[in-house]
């Protein structure tokens, strides 16, 4: 009997542009490895998906109805949340410790998987994954599983769409109901008018032919004046309603308005993110048009006719590349294209701590290790290279960070002796001088990858 586990990340599909048929996909790489494995008992042994409480909502039924495990990934405030690296140590504790498994399938297109795929493959473990047509062809990809990922597109749910076009008619047919049901109710209130009006006719002609022919012509008149008076009455209710009619129109739209699709910022800035970073895998000039990454945008996080640059509160792309220099990315423009005189590495590093994760990570929760280390990259990430910086300096920037009083030490809350052990991890990228008592960044972006790493091995 094998045994599979399969590693969904609802975070990262949560972008794609249409709803992924869960059933249908655990079917198809079960009949798979029946097949290829010439075994009828093959098992999902683990089931878990992780995800934040909107991506989660968005797949809840399935979830439910197919067992799959529901792992809630909180975000710190508004940043990005831990999915990959928690479903990433789950896995590996699951085949390397608790030995649970014999094959893993990750369900991502995020890059970072591939090197806990490559880890797994290297101790035994078939590995594979469900990801984009575009990932299909990387060979970062390829290199990661022992066979040819299952592509995520070839499990598009089209009942989702039937059912949302169902909603749409049965919609269209209600307020086409309502708006007839107004209409003729609108139709017997002037009816209910003009009866009134007749019958203060006939009480005032009745009222009239009792008094003497003496006063007939001043009778006429009065009752020229009556006419007058009852039309201007109608007139005046017409008029009414049609401003009534037209107040409601305004009021309708004004919700209409109000219930335009918004994209968060954070949403926006983490799909732009992820859409750098693929154009840096699949094209060596680093000159990037305006228009196609725009459109790139629009078709994951918006409908067919919307921007996202709008949804997300940016007038054009300047105004997001201006945006990038404030934030110390460089880059230069004309008006057609953009270029980022960044590395990857550098991009993706800048990217993560001055807008992704730009004071969204509330540390004072809890001093534990890892938030001490994520501290320590945020107050390294505003040094300068080749600038001397003495270890008591950093300290009192972090305890700041963690609202410690006065004479207490968030580094006594975590399992490091010193920050200079801390200093000592990082290798040729810093340098301690003064025995000790300072150091200097060598390469900035080589400090904050280490400091990454070692978070994701805490």
């Amino acid at each position: 009997m094998k045994k599979i586990g399969i590693y969904i990340d609802l975070e990262n599909i949560r972008y794609l542009d249409f709803h992924v048929n869960l059933k249908s996909m655990l079917k198809s790489i079960l009949d798979y490895y029946k097949e290829q494995l010439k075994d009828e008992y093959v098992i999902f042994s683990i089931k878990k998906a992780y995800g934040d409480s909107k991506s989660i909502k968005k797949y809840a039924k399935h979830l439910r109805d197919l067992h799959i495990d529901i792992i809630h990934s909180v975000p710190f405030k508004k940043a990005k949340n831990m999915a990959d690296m928690k479903s990433s140590l789950d896995a590996f504790e699951d085949f390397i410790i608790y030995k649970k498994i014999d094959i893993i399938v990750f369900v991502t297109k995020d890059v970072d998987y591939s090197i806990v795929m490559d880890k797994l493959m290297r101790h035994g473990c078939i590995v594979s994954m469900v990801t984009t047509s575009d990932n299909f062809e990387k060979n970062i990809f390829q290199n990661a599983c022992c066979h040819d990922p299952f592509k995520i597109e070839k499990y598009r749910d089209n009942a989702i769409k039937e059912n949302n076009k169902e909603n749409n008619l049965e919609n269209k047919i209600d307020n086409k109901n309502k708006n007839k049901k107004m209409a003729n109710e609108n139709s017997k209130n002037e009816v209910s008018r003009g009866n009134i009006i007749d019958n203060n006719k006939k009480n005032n002609e009745s009222k009239k032919r009792k008094k003497n022919n003496e006063n007939k012509s001043e009778k006429n008149k009065h009752k020229q004046n009556k006419e007058i008076e009852n039309n201007n009455e109608i007139n005046s209710l017409k008029e009414e309603n049609k401003i009534e009619s037209i107040e409601q129109n305004n009021y309708n739209n004004d919700n209409n308005d109000n219930k335009e699709n918004k994209i968060e910022e954070k949403d926006f800035w983490q799909c732009f993110s992820d859409e750098i970073k693929d154009f840096y895998d699949k094209n060596a000039n680093l000159e990037i048009s305006k228009s196609y990454i725009c459109n790139k945008i629009n078709d994951k996080l918006c409908q067919k006719g919307e921007s996202a640059l709008k949804l997300a509160g940016y007038q054009n792309i300047n105004e997001v590349i201006d945006f990038l220099n404030k934030n110390e990315i460089k880059t230069t423009s004309n008006n057609s294209s953009f270029t980022i005189e960044e590395t990857i590495k550098s991009f993706e590093n800048k990217m993560n701590v001055n807008i992704l994760n730009k004071n969204e990570i509330n540390y004072t929760d809890e001093i534990n290790d890892k938030n001490f280390i994520y501290v320590l990259k945020k107050v390294l990430s505003e040094d300068k290279e080749n600038k001397a910086i003495t270890l008591s300096s950093v300290m009192k920037k972090i305890n700041k960070e963690f609202n410690m009083a006065s004479g207490q030490s968030a580094i006594k809350h975590t399992k490091f002796k010193n920050i200079k052990e801390i200093i000592l991890k990082l290798g040729k990228s810093a340098e301690l001088t003064e025995q000790g008592r300072k150091f200097i960044i060598k390469d900035k972006d080589k400090v904050l990858e280490t400091l990454e790493d070692i978070t994701k091995e805490l």
